[in-house]
């Protein structure tokens, strides 16, 4: 299983999506397999919201709270200054 992590954005109009490819990391997937994981992970470091680059296969820019809640990114409404990523994969 690949380790996800949790990265934090550093630069202030860095948008959630390039913050996982400017550390080297893919951004994750969401899905109904990892979503408890990654509710967690917010909770444990107390983080609000996190990026992920999809859900159950739907690509697309999305944010997931700490609630559970999960809804499309938008800059001034629903953003986020976390990112979940994963190691590249290779090729």
């Amino acid at each position: 299983m690949t380790e996800i992590v949790l990265l934090t954005g550093s630069e202030a109009d860095e948008t959630p999506a390039s913050i996982a490819g400017r550390n080297g990391y893919d951004a994750v997937d969401a899905d109904n397999t990892n979503i408890s994981l990654l509710i967690a992970m917010l909770k444990e470091q107390v983080v609000e919201s996190a990026y992920v680059r999809s859900w159950n296969g739907q690509s697309g820019d999305f944010v997931l709270r700490s609630t559970g809640a999960l809804g499309p990114y938008d800059a001034f409404t629903n953003n986020a200054y976390y990112a979940f990523g994963v190691e590249k994969s290779a090729g």
